[in-house]
């Protein structure tokens, strides 16, 4: 298939999920899958945040742990990781009011990716874990890889 065909298919999930038309964008991942198009680890990110959005956790859970038995291509991505991590920090209106038993999940995630030997992207580093009650302090722990390097605030 042209790889045009799949950013079409791409962007068009992007919409639906910007647009809160999760189930749509679910449908267009699946018939892009049966055309036979590969999709990147940008998609597995969108469908992972509208679920966030949606606060349709446990349907992320099952969409992220389909992807990685299915060996799917990018699935075990800095990526799609950062974006299951994202994904917890959804479940409420505002995520500066997570618990420390909501952050929990997005820590499970984040030692799973560590687990998987992906190393965190230091551009988009998991900040729903640094919400009150996170794990650690400052960036709630998660490793650096230059610690001299300040983080924002100063920290």
């Amino acid at each position: 298939m042209d790889a045009a065909v799949g950013e079409s298919y791409a962007l068009l999930i992007y919409a639906c999920v910007k647009l809160r038309r999760l189930d749509q964008a679910f449908v267009h991942f699946d018939t892009m899958v049966r055309r036979g198009l590969e999709p990147d680890p940008r998609v597995f990110a969108a469908l992972l945040k509208g679920c966030g959005r949606a606060r349709q956790l446990k349907r992320g859970e099952r969409f992220f742990e389909s992807l990685l038995d299915a060996n799917a291509a990018g699935a075990r991505s800095a990526t799609a990781y950062n974006a299951l991590i994202n994904m917890y920090s959804h479940q409420k209106q505002r995520p500066a009011t997570l618990l420390p038993h909501e952050v929990s999940n997005a820590w499970r995630a984040v030692d799973r990716m560590r687990e998987a030997g992906v190393a965190p992207d230091e551009a988009r580093r998991p900040t729903a874990p640094c919400a009150p009650g996170g794990r650690g302090a400052g960036w709630g722990g998660v490793e650096r890889a230059d610690p001299s390097t300040p983080l924002p605030g100063g920290r």
